[in-house]
């Protein structure tokens, strides 16, 4: 217990941990007790990046409830409340891994790029199922090292004599391709589910708002 509160007791470590728990090797038994720890963090925003990895009948009714699709996009959002949300790093974990105006981190891609041409269902389909579709330069990658270490990130350079990997945290590790055992594509995004949780219709509806209006820069 005290390994996995030390290791959420940032946002961007919580992010990490998350994100190696999402590898298919990692036993299902172990990812429910590190999940059951983490979530009782006091961090508001570590609960929501743990919660899928609990049975079904042990997450929390908050997690659970999301607002339906249908009756967020029949409302009118307002960009300008969506984009106090984006940059309130108290309610949202969304720039620790991209970028929005002049924050965040470039982990995932920028929303200039990701919300380029899409409409508002296309993003909110995009949020409520991160896994569904995923461009392959941001595929979640699990390396394997001689030294027995595992990393979790995505690929941003593949040579004959290195790997660069880059973690949740956005920083950048250079790996001798001599030194790597293993690398091992993840079929789960890095993006979490559930993170519109807790959030009313019209929250979202503004979340979109701001997102579609990113996309037209």
């Amino acid at each position: 217990e005290t390994w996995v509160a030390k290791h959420t007791s940032k946002t961007s470590d919580a992010l990490a941990l998350a994100h190696a728990l999402s590898d298919s090797s990692v036993p299902v038994p172990t990812k429910e007790r590190v999940a059951r720890v983490a979530v009782r963090s006091t961090n508001p925003l570590v609960p929501e990046l743990f919660e899928r990895f609990l049975p079904a009948e042990a997450r929390t009714i908050v997690y659970q409830t999301i607002a339906p699709r249908e009756q967020v996009l029949a409302l009118r959002g307002d960009a300008s409340r969506g984009a106090a949300m984006l940059n309130d790093s108290a309610r949202m974990t969304c720039l620790q891994c991209h970028k929005y105006e002049s924050t965040g981190h470039s982990f995932g891609p920028d929303f200039i790029k990701a919300c380029k041409g899409k409409t508002r269902g296309q993003i909110l389909d995009a949020i409520l199922q991160p896994s569904k579709e995923i461009a392959p330069e941001f595929v979640l990658h699990a390396v394997e090292c001689a030294d027995d270490e595992l990393l979790s990130g995505i690929i941003v350079k593949r040579g004959s004599d290195k790997i660069v990997l880059r973690d949740a945290a956005a920083v950048d590790h250079e790996l001798p391709t001599a030194k790597v055992k293993s690398i091992r594509p993840q079929q789960l995004s890095a993006m979490p589910e559930g993170l519109l949780a807790g959030f009313t219709a019209q929250q979202v509806a503004d979340l979109l708002e701001a997102l579609v209006l990113e996309g037209t820069k």
